[in-house]
């Protein structure tokens, strides 16, 4: 490792955008080969995407809903479209891997630990907000298609318009689930305390509401709930390991500037002491990452 760390240090701009490129081009294949891969899965794929909109007809009492699709080239253009999402997901892997290969050299010891930690931990809350959307919305679905009945309108959906919606909306449920990683980050940084957080849970609480309202498809409250309850168990969440994030920090600080002051103070030493100081050893260097490791092993001797 530190073989690629001085590797790193050693490239120069160009040698760095030209690592770049080829990982860029290894990435477009993965995604291209994996797309070839998908494609033959194509048709259980759009089952799964069209099953929120179906079940919700179902649920509304609609028993002969079906999906439109009122261009010639349509349905083609669509698959295909599908099969590169689907390529894109099943080649995430190797994208990740092609990602830290290149951040990886430059990255310090400790920094590459919570990485590697931090990576994981998004990955979970990202599909747990996409299971999250796909369980609620055939309830978001029923809903609009009820009121859509109560017009005395039948209800129809074009194919590509609800995949697109459908999707941007996991999506939004993906990144918001990534609240206590934002929030734990930030609190990893110093810009914000768990105790700040208790202080203002009422107007978080609030505002957790109000983007659920905006996020979510419909304007009924049981939908809006289902969304902001988990954020809010998230937030509460989030305080704890704020709190968490915030002692290693300021055990970090804490021993760290002792051994900085006792450096200091050896060098000062030295100073004062000229005839002694070409004798004496010089003053230990202060390694973080090293500290950063004994503290870790300390605070797990303590638990």
């Amino acid at each position: 490792m530190a073989a690629k760390t001085d590797r790193a240090k050693e490239m120069g701009f160009w040698d760095h955008v030209e690592e770049l490129r080829q990982r860029l081009i290894r990435c477009a294949l993965y995604i291209a080969v994996a797309a070839v891969a998908a494609w033959f899965f194509r048709t259980p794929m759009l089952a799964a995407l069209e099953y929120p909109a179906l079940e919700g007809a179902r649920r509304a009492g609609l028993e002969d809903f079906s999906f439109r699709i009122f261009e010639a080239a349509g349905g083609l253009m669509l698959m295909v479209q599908i099969a590169l999402v689907g390529g894109i997901v099943l080649a995430s892997p190797l994208l990740t891997m092609e990602l830290w290969g290149f951040l990886s050299p430059a990255l310090h010891p400790h920094e590459r630990r919570w990485v590697m930690w931090a990576l994981p931990t998004a990955t979970a809350l990202f599909l747990s907000g996409v299971l999250t959307c796909y369980w609620i919305a055939p309830a978001a679905f029923a809903f609009f298609f009820r009121f859509n009945v109560s017009l005395g309108v039948q209800p129809e959906l074009t194919l590509a318009p609800y995949l697109y919606f459908f999707m941007r909306l996991a999506l939004v449920f993906g990144v918001l689930f990534e609240l206590p990683l934002f929030l734990m980050i930030l609190g990893a940084a110093g810009l914000i305390s768990s105790g700040s957080l208790l202080r203002q849970w009422r107007p978080a609480v609030v505002g957790i509401f109000i983007v659920a309202a905006v996020a979510t498809p419909t304007g009924d409250a049981l939908t809006m709930t289902v969304l902001a309850a988990p954020m809010v168990v998230l937030y509460a969440l989030s305080v704890v390991l704020v709190r968490m994030v915030e002692k290693k920090r300021v055990a970090v600080e804490e021993v760290g500037g002792e051994a900085v002051e006792k450096t200091a103070a050896a060098q000062a030493a030295s100073k004062t002491l000229p005839s002694e100081a070409a004798s004496a050893p010089a003053p230990e260097q202060v390694d973080i990452d090293e500290l950063y490791s004994q503290i870790q092993q300390q605070q797990y001797l303590d638990r």
